[in-house]
């Protein structure tokens, strides 16, 4: 607020502005975290997506060759890797040839 004889020299503001206007136009905590969770969600579900999409394989297991550790109909989720990466104690699933 500008004093009275402050006023009378300088002429009316037209308008008043309050220290609460900025505050107004924000969001409030809770919209802000709840953006924040549905773009990192977002974000996540591309990322997993595309990382099934490119890297990993899913399988049926068909046959009971592991049938204590894996059963037949189990599904196993499949990183592909090169030769240079498998050691011993890996399971390895691969194409039987025909």
């Amino acid at each position: 607020m500008i004093p009275r004889s402050v006023r009378s020299e300088v002429g009316e503001p037209e308008e008043e502005f309050s220290a609460t206007e900025p505050e107004a136009r924000r969001l409030s905590l809770a919209a802000r975290v709840l953006l924040a969770v549905l773009v990192l969600g977002f974000g996540f579900t591309v990322a997993g997506i595309g990382l099934l999409v490119t890297k990993f394989d899913v399988y049926t297991v068909p046959g009971n060759a592991m049938a204590d550790t894996i059963r037949p109909g189990d599904r196993a989720v499949v990183l592909r890797a090169g030769e240079a990466t498998i050691r011993r104690g890996d399971v390895v699933l691969f194409d039987a040839p025909r």
